[in-house]
């Protein structure tokens, strides 16, 4: 799901909160992020899994290997944006820091 806007989800009850926004986002160096926010009473924390190939969506990931977590962030927006520049940074650390060539565009 590209959708940026805010999404209402049943609660996740051990966790006691609400899944606020989700994304696929990517290729982010050839790999694709699922990742979601939820808001807590200190703020929104996202999550997100690194796949090899596009999932279908945030919770239909087959290929993933990576899990991150992060926040708290003052937004859900924030938080998303925060976990992809942490697994850009992870990814290029990975690739020993080495010049990785643009995608190609897409049709």
């Amino acid at each position: 799901m590209d959708d940026h806007s805010s999404l209402d989800f049943p609660t996740t009850s051990a966790l006691d909160a609400y899944v606020v926004q989700e994304e696929i986002r990517g290729p982010i160096h050839g790999h694709w992020l699922a990742c979601y926010a939820i808001e807590r009473s200190r703020g929104f924390h996202a999550y997100g899994k690194l796949c090899r190939d596009r999932p279908v969506s945030v919770w239909d990931t087959p290929s993933a290997f990576l899990k991150i977590s992060l926040g708290p962030r003052p937004t859900a927006d924030a938080a998303l944006d925060a976990i992809a520049t942490a697994i850009e940074a992870r990814l290029q650390r990975r690739l020993g820091n080495q010049a990785i060539p643009a995608p190609p565009p897409a049709d």
